[in-house]
């Protein structure tokens, strides 16, 4: 679509966010050195935009953006599905009841069992949805609960494959840890994947940290 930034200079960096939203970045310049904008526009003209002080360079992922400034770094990306499922407000997809059902039993609340009951085939699904969902998020106590209700509602199926929840768990310590600020690490992940454990661990040597 066309776009009207409403600017007489052309940016100073434009980059892919995903793969249907461009970002522009403007500044620092002569009449405000200390501020740089960054405006993201999606696929239908949506729009929005960020200040950040000093200069800022922009580093595209597979799966989104990095906006570096010599303080600050964050990354702009598309809310991964499973999470808009289990967290819009007024979801009816089977996972969001689950979560609901898992607050409900943690609050000793007598609907907890027959809201899981009422999903019948569509629990195993569930289950399964939230421990995706885990995988996506970045909040630590978030991560928590969607495990926490997965495993909740594991119990009430005939059967589940534990091994995806496991493997999830595992894969959260590491990420959890190289997301650290005393490393600096903040993969998504996909990017975990997309790495290899193998190449994470000889990024991590080279940069000394092998203890």
């Amino acid at each position: 679509c066309d776009f009207d930034t409403q600017s007489a200079v052309p940016p100073v960096q434009l980059s892919w966010c995903g793969t249907d939203c461009i970002v522009g970045q403007w500044g620092p310049n002569e009449t405000d050195q200390d501020m740089s904008l960054v405006l993201m526009v999606g696929p239908a003209g949506q729009h929005e935009s960020f200040n950040y002080t000093g200069a800022v360079h922009l580093v595209t992922e597979s799966d989104g953006l990095r906006i570096l400034t010599n303080v600050q770094h964050d990354f702009l990306q598309r809310v991964p599905k499973r999470l808009i499922e289990i967290a819009e407000d007024g979801s009816q997809e089977a996972a969001a009841h689950l979560r609901r059902a898992w607050f409900d039993y943690q609050r000793k609340e007598g609907a907890s069992v027959p809201r899981v009951q009422r999903l019948g085939a569509e629990l195993p699904q569930a289950v399964g949805s939230c421990i995706e969902a885990a995988g996506h998020e970045f909040e630590a106590e978030y991560q928590r609960d969607l495990l926490r209700a997965a495993a909740y509602g594991k119990c009430f199926c005939d059967f589940f494959d534990a091994q995806k929840f496991v493997d999830t768990c595992r894969v959260l310590r590491v990420l959890n840890a190289v997301r650290d600020f005393t490393v600096g690490m903040p993969l998504t992940l996909h990017q975990y994947e997309q790495l290899g454990e193998e190449m994470l661990v000889e990024q991590l040597l080279s940069r000394h940290m092998h203890h």
